[in-house]
């Protein structure tokens, strides 16, 4: 009985240490996706859970949309899609975006991040929100910026990804 529960115990810390190996591989990836992105067009979004293997990042250059899925700290897929991108927006600030988020969908701890990062003149702005991501993609907002955002992440499935 004993080396029955040692040796399930072993397991359980054995798979919790691979998860959360796989965890961190992956938000250290994101990471040096969203910088590359960033630098590349001037703009990186992405969704990820708080302790997920997964995550989605994209970016808009002038006629396109560049999505990246991500698992366990590599590229799962790429692909790329005519669009017209963000430029026609205006981007509304923190604080705006925070409101009209916020009036629809609570923020939560644990939940998936969602946000994004954006160089005007010669600073970065950096937006970021944990929150149930279809209460997100569910919602019509005052943004018409966060609208186009939503949109795309429905009809590009951004957040449907394989969890392998």
């Amino acid at each position: 009985m004993k080396t029955v529960l040692f040796s399930f115990l072993m397991l359980s810390l054995v798979s919790c240490s691979t998860m959360m190996h796989n965890v961190k591989k992956n938000n250290n990836f994101t990471e040096r996706t969203i910088s590359g992105l960033l630098e590349k067009n001037g703009n990186v979004f992405y969704i990820r859970p708080d302790l997920g293997t997964f995550s989605t990042v994209w970016t808009y250059s002038e006629d396109k949309i560049e999505i990246y899925k991500l698992v366990k700290g590599k590229v799962r897929e790429q692909k790329e899609y005519p669009n017209n991108g963000i430029s026609n927006y205006q981007i509304p600030t923190s604080k705006e975006l925070g409101l009209d988020i916020g009036t629809h969908c609570s923020f939560v701890l644990g939940g998936e991040l969602f946000g994004f990062k954006i160089k005007r003149d010669l600073e970065i702005q950096d937006f970021g929100w944990g929150f149930d991501i279809e209460c997100l993609t569910g919602n019509t907002f005052q943004s018409a910026f966060l609208n186009k955002i939503v949109a795309d992440i429905n009809t590009y499935n951004m957040w449907n990804i394989q969890y392998q």
